[in-house]
């Protein structure tokens, strides 16, 4: 089976399967224990494993690292978990807050699969509420329908 590695975070949040990619230390554990603390389910921290399963996109974290969420300051920490999921929007996060007011419709693609993407800085006060409004507006949806 054909799979892709990510130095990567994912949380299903809202039932959306949220890729949270960037540099080291941008802050992907950071607002990834931000968004299961406002409702979300971690599926993986750390390491993205990427497969194509029944069309869609889907994300498993490795074996080692099942459950597992490192937050600085406090260590390693056990949580529930999804066993994988899919992934509908990756957020790539810058390492400060320098990015475009009103962005152009951005996809990334993963295993044949185009995937809209959104730059946030993790340690922006509304970071959260911003992946929200994403989420509650379809900008997602907008975004691949744009990029068509």
């Amino acid at each position: 089976m054909i799979q892709q590695h990510l130095h990567a975070s994912l949380v299903d949040y809202r039932s959306r399967g949220i890729l949270l990619i960037g540099a080291s230390g941008s802050g992907k554990s950071d607002l990834a224990l931000r968004l299961i603390e406002c409702g979300g389910l971690l599926v993986s921290d750390d390491q993205v494993l990427l497969r194509h399963q029944n069309d869609r996109l889907m994300g498993y974290p490795p074996q080692i690292l099942r459950g597992l969420l490192e937050v600085r300051g406090v260590g390693i920490v056990t949580l529930p978990h999804h066993e994988y999921f899919p992934v509908d929007v990756v957020i790539e996060l810058v390492t400060e807050p320098s990015y475009d007011r009103l962005p152009e419709p951005q996809t990334l693609m993963f295993l044949e699969h185009k995937v809209p993407k959104f730059q946030f800085w993790a340690f922006e006060t509304s970071v959260v509420e911003k992946i929200g409004l994403v989420l509650s507006q379809g900008l997602e949806n907008q975004y691949m329908l744009a990029r068509k």
